[in-house]
């Protein structure tokens, strides 16, 4: 891990991150986004939504 970039890692950590660690972070973000970016997740949370791809 020492010889990757700080970019790397990140990008790392948040494509393997668990479910908690998501829900924890779009509730961090939620305030910074716009209409369009909230209507846009706002659709992948949809109940009863089979397929998350």
């Amino acid at each position: 891990m020492l010889d990757k970039s700080a970019e790397q890692v990140v990008a790392n950590t948040v494509a393997n991150a668990t479910l908690s660690e998501t829900v924890a972070l779009l509730i961090e973000s939620w305030s910074r986004m716009t209409p369009r970016q909230k209507a846009w997740v706002s659709t992948l949370l949809k109940p009863g939504m089979e397929h998350w791809d």
